[in-house]
Protein backbone atom coordinates (compact mmCIF):
# COMPACT_ATOMS: atom_id res chain seq x y z
CA UNK A 1 0.00 0.00 0.00
CA UNK A 2 2.86 2.25 0.25
CA UNK A 3 3.75 2.22 -3.36
CA UNK A 4 0.30 3.44 -3.69
CA UNK A 5 0.67 6.28 -0.88
CA UNK A 6 3.98 6.72 -2.99
CA UNK A 7 2.57 7.30 -6.15
CA UNK A 8 -0.17 9.84 -5.44
CA UNK A 9 2.08 12.09 -3.33
CA UNK A 10 4.32 12.08 -6.21
CA UNK A 11 1.78 12.85 -9.02
CA UNK A 12 0.32 15.32 -6.81
CA UNK A 13 3.60 17.08 -5.90
CA UNK A 14 4.29 17.35 -9.53
CA UNK A 15 2.13 20.27 -10.67
CA UNK A 16 3.46 22.06 -7.27
CA UNK A 17 6.91 21.93 -8.27
CA UNK A 18 6.44 22.80 -11.85
CA UNK A 19 5.08 26.03 -10.74
CA UNK A 20 7.77 26.86 -8.25
CA UNK A 21 10.53 25.94 -11.16
CA UNK A 22 8.72 28.38 -13.34
CA UNK A 23 8.86 30.91 -10.51
CA UNK A 24 12.53 30.34 -10.94
CA UNK A 25 12.91 30.20 -14.72
CA UNK A 26 10.93 33.60 -15.03
CA UNK A 27 13.31 35.62 -12.29
CA UNK A 28 16.22 34.00 -14.01
CA UNK A 29 15.25 35.04 -17.11
CA UNK A 30 13.50 38.29 -17.06
CA UNK A 31 15.86 40.01 -14.21
CA UNK A 32 19.21 39.47 -15.94
CA UNK A 33 18.11 41.49 -19.15
CA UNK A 34 15.45 43.71 -17.76
CA UNK A 35 18.26 46.77 -17.35
CA UNK A 36 18.96 46.20 -21.31
CA UNK A 37 15.50 45.71 -22.22
CA UNK A 38 14.22 48.68 -20.31
CA UNK A 39 17.03 50.94 -21.84
CA UNK A 40 14.88 50.11 -25.47
CA UNK A 41 12.34 52.16 -24.13
CA UNK A 42 14.23 54.87 -23.28
CA UNK A 43 14.43 53.96 -19.33
CA UNK A 44 17.03 54.81 -16.74
CA UNK A 45 18.49 52.45 -14.33
CA UNK A 46 16.05 54.19 -11.77
CA UNK A 47 13.25 52.79 -14.23
CA UNK A 48 14.36 49.21 -13.68
CA UNK A 49 14.49 49.98 -9.90
CA UNK A 50 10.76 50.91 -9.98
CA UNK A 51 10.16 48.15 -12.12
CA UNK A 52 11.34 45.55 -10.37
CA UNK A 53 9.93 47.55 -6.94
CA UNK A 54 6.42 47.23 -8.60
CA UNK A 55 6.34 43.38 -8.67
CA UNK A 56 7.87 42.93 -5.03
CA UNK A 57 5.20 45.55 -3.43
CA UNK A 58 2.01 43.96 -5.99
CA UNK A 59 3.68 40.51 -4.36
CA UNK A 60 3.97 41.60 -0.77
CA UNK A 61 -0.17 42.92 -0.87
CA UNK A 62 -1.19 40.29 -2.93
CA UNK A 63 0.41 37.07 -1.24
CA UNK A 64 -2.08 37.25 1.89
CA UNK A 65 -5.55 38.24 0.11
CA UNK A 66 -4.30 35.06 -2.65
CA UNK A 67 -3.94 33.26 0.38
CA UNK A 68 -6.99 33.66 2.16
CA UNK A 69 -9.03 33.17 -1.10
CA UNK A 70 -7.20 29.85 -1.43
CA UNK A 71 -8.61 29.09 2.16
CA UNK A 72 -12.13 30.31 1.15
CA UNK A 73 -11.77 28.89 -2.61
CA UNK A 74 -9.33 26.00 -2.70
CA UNK A 75 -5.85 26.09 -3.55
CA UNK A 76 -6.06 24.79 -7.38
CA UNK A 77 -8.23 27.08 -8.34
CA UNK A 78 -6.06 30.29 -6.69
CA UNK A 79 -3.16 28.35 -8.45
CA UNK A 80 -4.58 28.67 -11.75
CA UNK A 81 -5.87 32.37 -11.32
CA UNK A 82 -2.00 33.04 -10.35
CA UNK A 83 -0.01 30.99 -13.49
CA UNK A 84 -2.96 32.95 -16.08
CA UNK A 85 -1.96 36.07 -14.30
CA UNK A 86 1.98 35.40 -14.61
CA UNK A 87 1.39 34.46 -17.91
CA UNK A 88 -0.19 37.65 -18.65
CA UNK A 89 2.46 39.67 -16.97
CA UNK A 90 5.20 37.74 -18.88
CA UNK A 91 3.23 38.52 -22.31
CA UNK A 92 2.96 41.87 -21.93
CA UNK A 93 6.51 42.37 -21.01
CA UNK A 94 7.50 40.49 -24.08
CA UNK A 95 5.12 42.35 -26.27
CA UNK A 96 6.96 45.71 -24.60
CA UNK A 97 6.28 48.70 -26.41
CA UNK A 98 6.79 51.27 -24.08
CA UNK A 99 7.98 51.49 -20.06
CA UNK A 100 4.34 51.88 -19.13
CA UNK A 101 3.06 48.26 -20.88
CA UNK A 102 6.63 46.96 -19.33
CA UNK A 103 5.02 48.37 -15.81
CA UNK A 104 1.66 47.14 -16.81
CA UNK A 105 3.33 43.54 -17.39
CA UNK A 106 5.22 43.58 -13.93
CA UNK A 107 2.24 44.92 -11.72
CA UNK A 108 -0.04 42.06 -13.31
CA UNK A 109 2.63 39.56 -12.69
CA UNK A 110 3.28 40.72 -9.32
CA UNK A 111 -0.72 40.85 -8.15
CA UNK A 112 -0.74 36.75 -9.32
CA UNK A 113 2.58 36.35 -7.46
CA UNK A 114 1.20 35.13 -4.59
CA UNK A 115 1.43 31.24 -6.58
CA UNK A 116 4.49 30.48 -4.14
CA UNK A 117 2.37 30.76 -0.88
CA UNK A 118 -0.43 29.12 -2.39
CA UNK A 119 1.58 26.48 -3.12
CA UNK A 120 3.69 25.98 0.05
CA UNK A 121 0.00 25.69 1.81
CA UNK A 122 -1.56 23.26 -0.45
CA UNK A 123 1.96 21.26 0.32
CA UNK A 124 1.32 21.23 3.81
CA UNK A 125 -2.28 20.35 2.90
CA UNK A 126 -1.63 17.08 1.31
CA UNK A 127 1.70 15.36 2.68
CA UNK A 128 2.39 14.71 6.79
CA UNK A 129 5.58 14.36 9.10
CA UNK A 130 8.53 13.11 6.73
CA UNK A 131 6.30 13.69 3.25
CA UNK A 132 6.15 17.31 4.53
CA UNK A 133 9.96 17.48 4.78
CA UNK A 134 10.69 16.27 2.06
CA UNK A 135 8.48 18.15 -0.35
CA UNK A 136 9.38 21.26 0.87
CA UNK A 137 12.95 19.68 0.47
CA UNK A 138 11.81 19.40 -3.83
CA UNK A 139 10.05 22.99 -3.47
CA UNK A 140 13.75 24.63 -1.90
CA UNK A 141 15.15 22.77 -5.12
CA UNK A 142 12.83 23.73 -7.56
CA UNK A 143 13.16 27.52 -6.83
CA UNK A 144 17.15 27.56 -7.02
CA UNK A 145 17.26 29.50 -9.83
CA UNK A 146 16.12 32.74 -8.07
CA UNK A 147 19.48 33.18 -6.31
CA UNK A 148 21.72 32.43 -8.68
CA UNK A 149 20.09 34.60 -11.51
CA UNK A 150 20.13 37.50 -9.38
CA UNK A 151 24.33 36.94 -8.35
CA UNK A 152 24.98 36.60 -12.07
CA UNK A 153 23.19 39.59 -12.85
CA UNK A 154 24.54 41.59 -10.46
CA UNK A 155 28.11 40.47 -11.72
CA UNK A 156 27.63 41.29 -15.28
CA UNK A 157 25.50 44.93 -14.37
CA UNK A 158 28.96 45.42 -12.46
CA UNK A 159 31.34 44.21 -15.23
CA UNK A 160 29.36 46.44 -17.89
CA UNK A 161 28.96 49.67 -15.66
CA UNK A 162 32.93 49.41 -15.50
CA UNK A 163 33.36 48.87 -18.77
CA UNK A 164 31.12 51.92 -19.92
CA UNK A 165 32.46 54.24 -16.99
CA UNK A 166 36.35 52.72 -18.16
CA UNK A 167 35.31 54.10 -21.76
CA UNK A 168 33.94 57.29 -21.05
CA UNK A 169 30.50 56.40 -21.32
Amino acid sequence: MKDASQRAFNRALIPVLLIQARGAMGYGVVFPVMPYYVAQFGGTPLSVGLLGSAYAVCAFFAAPVLGALSDRYGRRPVLLFSLIGTCIGFILLGIGGSLLVLFLGRIIDGISAGNMAVAQAYVADITEGEERTTAFGLMGAADVGRGGAGAGSATDRQRHATQDSACGH
